[in-house]
């Protein structure tokens, strides 16, 4: 029972994983448009207040989702570097523990 509820688990994740992933692939499509809007209206300098205020909100909406993703980028880039390095520890491992195999197989050599 135990395996199935992680194989139905690993499933969930990796649903929930592509739908974040989706997710924000579409923030960051949205992104240039929010920039083009900003910029846009910083030029034309709103005299109606409501869309002064709009224009602000949208400005902090979008600083606040340019510093989303690259949290997320540097996190997976955080990731990749662990990943590199307990790749390199265990190929250092795996040599070392042949090395020393070699080691043992030709000190029983010469006791015999």
């Amino acid at each position: 029972m135990d395996a199935v509820e992680t194989i139905i688990s690993t499933g969930i994740n990796i649903y929930e994983a592509t739908q974040l992933s989706d997710e924000l692939s579409r923030l960051q499509a949205t992104l240039p448009k929010a920039r083009f809007l900003i910029n846009r209206g910083e030029w034309g300098r709103f005299k109606n207040k409501d869309m002064a205020i709009l224009l602000s909100q949208l400005k902090d909406t979008t600083y606040d989702a340019e510093d989303l993703l690259r949290e997320f980028d540097d996190q997976a880039l955080r990731q990749k570097m662990e990943d590199a390095d307990r790749s390199w520890a265990g190929q250092l491992l795996s040599s070392s523990l042949n090395h020393a195999k070699t080691l043992i197989r030709g000190s029983k050599t010469r006791i015999k």
